[in-house]
């Protein structure tokens, strides 16, 4: 199956995030700027804000893992990711 390419280039993305945060105080909220954007852009409410979140925790202005910092886009949090890394069987239910 061939991965479909992102309908909005990465510039596009970036232009809307700073026009949403250059223009949200003529707003009463930043969703009202992000409405008033998605219109010039084209794009869903929703993928700006996405957007809008994802470069506020690559900024550090939001917790949360950023792009490129989790491995293979999967967070390590659960108990078994430690068998993906060390090469160890993985224990099964049936072995306890």
């Amino acid at each position: 199956m061939t991965k479909r390419p992102a309908p909005y280039s990465p510039e596009v993305g970036a232009r809307a995030v700073r026009m949403v945060l250059a223009h949200q105080a003529e707003h009463g909220s930043q969703w009202a700027a992000i409405n008033s954007i998605v219109a010039l852009i084209g794009c869903s409410s929703e993928t700006l804000r996405n957007w809008i979140r994802q470069s506020e925790r690559a900024e550090g202005l939001r917790g949360g893992p950023s792009t490129g910092l989790t491995h293979q886009g999967l967070p390590r949090t659960d108990s078994t990711s430690k068998f993906w890394h060390t090469g160890e069987p993985f224990p099964h239910a049936d072995a306890a």
